[in-house]
């Protein structure tokens, strides 16, 4: 440990090594998807360990088995950039704190590989947790508990991957910090990040960012099985490719099937929702989701058809959205849904708005049949009946499940 002597100087004497340790995550569903803001995605924790031993000592060196040497946190080397940024910004939290920082020596082992192949279940943020928790151990006895709770080590996570420019939604650091599994919102990352240029990080901290994040417990006890494809996939580069693909109707299906699978996996449900073009129904005229049962057969009568309508340019506050989707359903051109009575699923944003203009046309055009009836118009009246009974059909048929 480190003594002040009497003239101030440092003295050092044997210090107790602390160990702590961090998993790996998998995402199950929304990997992509939740790179978009608001978007969600679930991520379970893998028990497949990277190692930190930290001790005080007289100056800071650092060393991990990802290389063959070790650095001082002077040292300006590429491969440590990640574990000394992080160490600096853990640094400054914990000056913010009233907490006098020291020195220390620190080994990392766990390459989450083998054979020189990664498993795919650990990311840079496996690296920056573990960082920052082992310096909170280090500290534990002199930091208040609410200083190192698991959403100010997701965001000291956060904050350090988008300092240096990472382009991943976050999940990975929600689900290794809480180290659970656990049902997450992405939030507006370059706002916070154009805040980190311009704010200190007591500020930032401090901020609500707009992510969420909820453990989820599921509802039955079950073994989950990790399958490892030996097939190695660059996040970053992935990450480009997919982004280029994903479209309104991408992001609004997978929404429904996240949410869906959150509530299965909660009530322990073995029925799941899917998208139809992963049933190699691709483009399916009717329907975007479909229910399967455990034996992965079609439950008949549980395909839906996804509706979501974004924000338009003379409408950015989305005041409109609903007047706007209500006025597509009800066209001649989704005739064909409410002919095969197919279930509509809408955010619950739009969905009462939807009713409202459904009944407000159905009572203008109860109006005008009771006119036409008086005049004896047999033909317009058919007309008029035919209209309203499909309005009520698509009231009828409209659901909120997509968030």
């Amino acid at each position: 440990m480190i003594k002040e002597k009497e003239n101030g100087e440092a003295e050092i004497k044997e210090s107790k090594t602390n160990i702590v340790k961090t998993g790996g995550k998998l995402y199950i569903a929304g990997e992509y998807s939740v790179l978009t803001l608001n978007q969600s995605a679930i991520i379970k924790n893998i028990d497949i360990f990277m190692k930190a031993e930290i001790k005080f000592s007289e100056k800071y060196s650092i060393y991990s088995d990802m290389y063959d040497y070790s650095v001082t946190l002077e040292e300006d080397d590429k491969n440590y950039s990640l574990i000394t940024e992080t160490v600096n910004i853990v640094n400054e939290y914990l000056q913010l704190k009233g907490i006098h920082i020291k020195p220390f020596n620190m080994k990392i082992t766990g390459k989450m590989e083998k054979n020189g192949k990664k498993y795919g279940i650990g990311s840079s943020g496996s690296v920056v947790i573990l960082v920052i928790k082992a310096m909170f151990e280090l500290y534990y006895k002199k930091l208040n508990k609410k200083f190192f709770s698991k959403e100010i080590i997701f965001k000291l996570a956060a904050y350090t991957l988008l300092k240096l420019g990472d382009n991943g939604s976050m999940g990975d650091l929600a689900c290794i910090s809480y180290e659970n599994m656990v049902f997450y919102t992405s939030f507006d990352r370059e706002k916070i990040k154009e805040f980190i240029e311009k704010k200190d990080l007591k500020e930032v901290l401090e901020m609500d960012w707009g992510y969420k994040i909820e453990e989820i417990k599921c509802g039955i006890e079950c073994n989950f099985l990790v399958g490892w494809t030996k097939k190695p996939s660059i996040s970053s580069e992935m990450i480009k490719i997919v982004k280029s693909s994903i479209d309104k109707k991408f992001l609004s299906e997978v929404q429904v099937i996240v949410n869906n699978l959150r509530e299965a996996i909660i009530n322990g449900d073995s029925v799941r929702k899917i998208r139809t073009d992963d049933l190699g129904r691709v483009n399916d005229t009717l329907y975007d989701t479909v229910k399967i049962d455990k034996n992965e057969n079609i439950i008949v009568g549980s395909e839906t058809q996804i509706k979501f309508l974004g924000n338009s340019k003379n409408d950015p506050e989305g005041l409109e959205n609903a007047k706007r989707a209500f006025q597509k359903l009800s066209s001649e051109k989704f005739k064909k849904y409410l002919d095969n009575n197919a279930e509509i699923s809408v955010p619950p944003e739009q969905y009462q708005g939807i009713l409202n203009e459904a009944d407000s046309k159905i009572n203008k055009l109860s109006s005008q049949l009771d006119k036409l009836k008086n005049l004896g118009k047999t033909e317009e009246v058919l007309k008029i009946e035919n209209k309203i009974n499909d309005l009520k059909k698509l009231k009828k048929n409209l659901i909120t499940k997509m968030f």
